[in-house]
């Protein structure tokens, strides 16, 4: 897609519902007369596997680095907020989320900008729905 996309390819690329964790496919539709297209995504800076390309792709590369902590409670609280219990939240972050940001945090060594993320807890929208349960353990 973002071979296609650097060509001048009309393209038809997925969004994704942050709310349901999930890619809406084809939801987004790029023009070939589009001068800026920003691709957003944890494994963009990836060095190896299927992502190793994208960032070489690129002509200026971001990365907000978000306190580990603060997002993996987002997470947890959105887990729950979608109706998961708090142990199998806690167990899910443990095994994978965890691990995943983990991952995507030690990529931003290969970022052009990196942009330090405001605190969002107690401020606007994550007041109300995603309360700060406590700090969830980075291993």
């Amino acid at each position: 897609m973002v071979r296609g996309v650097r060509n001048g390819m009309v393209m038809r690329v997925p969004a994704f519902d942050d709310f349901m964790c999930d890619p809406v496919e084809g939801a987004i539709s790029i023009d070939s007369n589009v001068d800026v297209v920003v691709c957003e995504g944890p494994y963009l800076l990836m060095q190896q596997g299927p992502w190793a390309e994208i960032a070489q792709m690129a002509d200026e590369t971001w990365f907000v680095d978000s306190d580990l902590n603060e997002a993996m409670n987002r997470v947890l609280n959105k887990r729950v907020d979608l109706g998961a219990g708090l142990e199998e939240a806690m167990r899910s972050i443990q095994m994978n989320d965890a691990h995943n940001a983990l991952e995507v945090d030690a990529t931003k060594q290969f970022a052009d900008v990196i942009i330090p993320a405001r605190p969002i807890i107690g401020k606007g929208y994550f007041e109300d729905r995603y309360p700060y349960i406590g700090p969830v353990h980075l291993e």
